[in-house]
């Protein structure tokens, strides 16, 4: 966010002032409004001679308030004459102001970084809650308009369901979100600060158009959503060398799926598919189709990220129904397919294996409850109206 933060007004304060009398003084001076650290470097010739060490002319000249005020008039300069902020973040001039050279230094160099800290969360005696690692999801274009939307009307939707039941309504609707749909909740839905000059910057309207609308509508356009990070989806996974070397060797051949490519080794159970299924089934039970479930639109979690214990898969990117969608049931057949191939622990094991085929036939089927039969124990399987040989024979026609 910061590289797109919107221009305010300087409001310049010089931090530090290091002086070396008769030589030069360098100023480190941040722009609050903006957020960013110049440095200022004042020089003036001094000829040496045996009473320079009590010239005092550099001591008196830039005091923070005149090193604040020329920074803060270069950069306002600059602004007006670029529309951008600057690219350079080192100013040396004299105790004149003038000549003047600008140029960009080494970030590390001209930031001053914050050395104090203050610890929380890990005392009994801490009683406020700490945050999570979040995700602001901003609208870049046109088109991420109506899917900002879906996915809020989405969200909601889970919301009424939860409040509809009385065992639920009364608990933190987020962590009911993660725990029963497996969905990744919104945190906040993020305004403009400034509607105005978004309007005008990045919509081609006149002016005049901002007094002919309604001011309570849009004092409220939003910039997007915050969400909190819940991990990776599982492709970005197996792509990541460091989650490589975390969980192993991420090479490895599919003879189950009649392959010798080389695929990639996941961590994901078959418990974490059975959970998947049930938390899609209980969207469906409310109404709420996902539209897009496949591996780039789910997220394996840590247990660190999210308000729950266990690694788990939860649903991202709701709202939207792709193209030739079949429904969320046949979509997760085919994720199920997409995690036998890529994950070892399923494919290696043959009990795992063919529950796994299964329930995928099922759920191409548009069966999921006896998909999630079939990868429930087996007190559970035997509930189902149709024995499980059938689902069997049914492997064995389909071939897949």
């Amino acid at each position: 966010m910061e590289a797109n933060r919107i221009w305010h007004e300087t409001v310049v304060e010089a931090y530090s002032n290091l002086i070396t009398p008769g030589v030069c003084c360098s100023a480190a001076v941040y722009d609050l409004a903006n957020r960013r650290w110049y440095q200022l470097n004042v020089r003036d010739p001094v000829v040496p001679d045996a009473d320079w060490r009590h010239d005092t002319r550099l001591d008196e000249v830039p005091d923070d308030e005149w090193l604040g005020s020329t920074v803060e008039k270069h950069i306002k300069a600059h602004y007006h004459s670029t529309a951008a902020l600057p690219p350079w973040n080192t100013i040396s001039t004299n105790s004149s102001g003038f000549p003047v050279t600008f140029e960009l230094s080494e970030e590390a160099l001209v930031r001053r970084p914050i050395s104090e800290n203050f610890c929380y969360g890990i005392r009994p005696s801490d009683k406020l809650p700490t945050t999570r690692k979040c995700v602001f999801k901003r609208i870049d274009f046109d088109c991420d308009v109506e899917s900002h939307e879906n996915e809020i009307r989405t969200r909601e939707a889970i919301i009424r369901c939860i409040e509809r039941d009385r065992g639920s309504a009364s608990k933190d609707q987020n962590y009911v979100m993660e725990r029963r749909f497996n969905v990744v909740p919104i945190l906040a839905v993020v305004l403009h600060d400034e509607t105005s000059n978004w309007i005008v910057s990045n919509h081609s309207v006149n002016k005049d158009y901002l007094h002919d609308i309604d001011t309570e509508l849009h004092s409220h356009q939003i910039a997007g959503f915050l969400m909190p990070y819940a991990g990776c989806s599982p492709d970005l996974l197996g792509m990541s060398v460091a989650d490589s070397d975390r969980f192993g060797s991420t090479a490895s051949t599919s003879p189950a799926m009649g392959s010798s490519s080389t695929v990639t080794n996941l961590p994901i159970s078959e418990e974490q598919l059975l959970d998947l299924a049930c938390g899609i089934q209980k969207l469906s039970r409310c109404g709420v189709v996902h539209g897009d479930i496949c591996h780039w639109n789910v997220v394996l979690t840590q247990p660190e990220s999210t308000a729950l214990h266990a690694a788990r898969l939860l649903l991202i990117d709701m709202g939207d129904i792709a193209p030739d969608y079949e429904g969320d049931a046949d979509a997760l057949g085919n994720l199920f397919l997409w995690c036998l191939e890529h994950s070892a622990k399923l494919r290696d094991t043959t009990a795992i294996r063919k529950r796994i085929v299964i329930a995928t036939v099922l759920l191409k089927g548009g069966d999921l409850d006896r998909a999630i039969g079939v990868l429930s124990s087996s007190k559970t399987r035997g509930s189902f109206k149709r024995p499980l040989s059938s689902a069997n024979q049914e492997v064995k026609r389909r071939r897949l």
